[in-house]
């Protein structure tokens, strides 16, 4: 399977490359707000009278992506674009029952502590999504 990022054909620049693979990451990023949008937004407003919302828990949309992403960029192992696809968007999905679960679990005294722990576990789960997922078919 050919990488998703190689050069296809003779001749074309480098640039153009690079505005490809910024375009595919852009729509990658897109499917990975999906969930969030449909689950975690209204989890964010209907519980912030029980869970006070911190920067951990706004961060939560970008920190796990970028994990997400610069493991398929360093490391490849044959990812296709179905794969650019589809780990974002369970990414999505995981990142939304994180937020769910901090709605449930937190309390005023310990909020910090839960918030920081969702987020380090959702940096290790989206890195464990790219390991575990293997190349799928274009």
């Amino acid at each position: 399977m050919v990488e998703f990022w190689d050069q296809d054909a003779e001749g074309t620049d480098n640039n153009d490359v690079n505005l490809r693979v910024l375009e595919i990451f852009a729509w990658a990023y897109m499917c990975h707000l999906g969930p969030i949008i449909l689950i975690s937004v209204p989890t964010w407003i209907f519980g912030r009278r029980r869970a006070h919302w911190i920067w951990q828990d706004f961060i939560l949309v970008i920190i796990p992506f970028v994990v997400w992403a610069v493991l398929v960029v360093i490391y490849g192992l044959n990812k296709g674009l179905m794969n650019i696809i589809l780990e974002p968007t369970i990414l999505g999905c995981l990142i939304a029952v994180g937020s769910i679960i901090r709605v449930i679990i937190s309390d005023k005294k310990h909020e910090k502590t839960v918030a920081t722990i969702v987020l380090i576990l959702l940096c290790v789960m989206s890195g464990l999504l790219w390991l575990c997922v293997p190349g799928l078919p274009e």
